[in-house]
């Protein structure tokens, strides 16, 4: 891939850590924003644009830096688990010491009037703010014996991430497919962490779809996500309480390397 067609697919990508530039007493839990999104075709793109949005990694990193944000996601899923997910499309998901650091680095003035038009018409994306889901007691992202990996003696060597996209059709039969994920833990005993769970908090850009949810898990590897995916519980007690209640986008990604 080249170093343009780099540039263009992250061209929103955010990255960096030290300390925020304001006092961030507010913050109590980390906030995630997620983008998704890249640029269709590369040859379409006008030189000048190209060339542009060269200076948009540069000058974005030096600014998210002072606010404490750093990568967890980036780059392209290598695995779709169900639906569709254009090969164009890459995930951007940062952290940040809380949602409202991330809102105030996107509203910012010198985001918004210096950095961000550095990328204007190189490629398109849809940008969430999102909060802290709430914690459950069985997610300790560690591995039990209770039909996970553990029992099958299986190395992890490195985490893998889970992001599935939920277009709403039956509300009611949601909650009940997401209650019933809760009531078992059955994800939690195979060693997952949430990350973001529901719609975000703010739509940043792109309009994101109000009825578009995103779960974001992070799994100890790929054999633990396999372990419980293909679990005859999983299958046949738990994936059919959600039929007809949402379109499901699914796709594995690596994280960052750290």
């Amino acid at each position: 891939m080249t170093a343009v067609a780099l540039v263009l697919m992250f061209v929103i990508a955010i990255w960096g850590s030290s300390a925020p530039v304001a006092a961030q007493s507010a913050c109590d839990a980390p906030g995630h924003m997620v983008i998704i999104g890249g640029t269709e075709d590369p040859a379409q793109i006008p030189p000048a644009v190209r060339e542009r949005a060269k200076g948009y990694g540069p000058a974005v990193e030096a600014l998210i830096k002072s606010y404490g944000a750093s990568y967890i996601v980036r780059g392209k899923p290598f695995r779709t688990v169900e639906g569709n997910w254009p090969a164009w499309k890459g995930l951007v998901v940062s952290t940040w010491p809380c949602r409202e650091t991330g809102q105030a680095f996107w509203h910012s003035d010198k985001y918004q009037n210096e950095v961000k038009p550095l990328r204007k018409d190189a490629s398109r994306y849809i940008v969430g703010m999102f909060g802290r889901p709430t914690g459950h007691a069985k997610q300790t992202g560690q591995w039990t014996a209770e039909g996970g990996p553990a029992s099958k003696d299986i190395a992890c060597a490195k985490p893998i991430y889970f992001l599935v996209l939920s277009d709403v059709k039956d509300a009611t039969k949601l909650a009940a497919y997401r209650q019933k994920l809760t009531d078992t833990a059955i994800q939690y005993s195979y060693g997952a962490i949430d990350v973001t769970l529901g719609s975000p908090v703010e739509d940043l850009e792109g309009s994101w779809p109000k009825t578009l949810g995103a779960k974001l898990t992070r799994w100890p590897c790929v054999e633990a996500f396999d372990a419980f995916y293909n679990s005859t519980r999983y299958q046949t007690e738990i994936k059919p309480v959600r039929h007809g209640a949402a379109e499901f986008t699914a796709v594995l990604i690596e994280p960052v390397r750290e």
